[in-house]
């Protein structure tokens, strides 16, 4: 086998060890004393010496009743249920917060008119049917 040209180059050794390396000094905040901790704060005690007044509950918003009826007659199949979620989506965003089911209320929307569409298709479909 003939001997590698000499342009190529070879693999230097691995040195054997490493040269040792000096310690770094520790940061000056690191060796600082900290402060020791006043707790609690002598303006935060003289504060706390007078009760916290009773936290007053509030008041849940009420659920919207003709939303939940939207939601009974959208689960019946009814296309009502289109009429009655807009109405009651419309008194939920004039409540100020004071009544919820806003969600419902459109769920019922979206049903209301998929089962009108599909109320409509049918009667189409039956109409051609008995051919009238």
């Amino acid at each position: 086998m003939p001997a590698p040209p000499a342009w190529t180059a070879q693999p230097e050794p691995a040195p054997t060890a490493w040269p040792a390396q000096p310690e770094p000094a520790p940061p000056a905040w690191a060796t600082a004393a900290a402060p020791a901790p006043d707790f609690p704060p002598a303006t935060v005690a003289a504060a706390t010496d007078t009760p916290a007044p009773a936290l007053v509950p509030t008041e849940r918003p009420r659920l919207n009743a003709l939303a939940v009826a939207a939601l009974i007659l959208a689960v019946l199949l009814s296309p009502l249920a289109a009429l009655f979620g807009h109405i009651a989506a419309a008194q939920i965003a004039r409540s100020n917060g004071r009544e919820r089911g806003a969600v419902i209320a459109w769920i019922s929307v979206g049903l209301g008119y998929l089962w009108l569409v599909s109320g409509a298709v049918l009667g189409y479909v039956v109409w051609q049917l008995l051919g009238l």
